[in-house]
């Protein structure tokens, strides 16, 4: 028998949710794509069954692509970061946001 409701289940749920949101914030246009193509990628690696080398190269090539953007982003979007205080806030939630979203 447990001694949590159904009520006091959902609100725990619902808790956790709240707790692992992302706040809102300004990210680039192009994160998204960048998400995309690394779930695309991780789903190909789980799908790739008993092929160990496969889903290997498929993940190391998600750590690869997250690598480069935060790499190259500071430069696409206009500067360096310790020139331009906006773009280093916008490459910061860009990141954190890659972050919360592999989790």
């Amino acid at each position: 028998a447990s001694d949590v409701s159904a009520d006091g289940a959902l609100e725990s749920w619902a808790a956790a949710a709240r707790a692992l949101a992302f706040a809102p914030c300004n990210v680039s246009a192009c994160l998204p794509e960048v998400l995309a193509s690394a779930h695309a990628l991780m789903a190909a690696a789980c799908a790739a069954g008993g092929d160990l080398g496969t889903a290997t190269l498929l993940y190391d090539t998600v750590h690869d692509e997250f690598d480069l953007y935060r790499a190259l982003a500071p430069h696409a979007l206009g500067g360096g970061l310790c020139e331009l205080p906006g773009v280093a806030m916008v490459v910061a939630n860009d990141l954190a946001y890659l972050a919360h979203a592999a989790v």
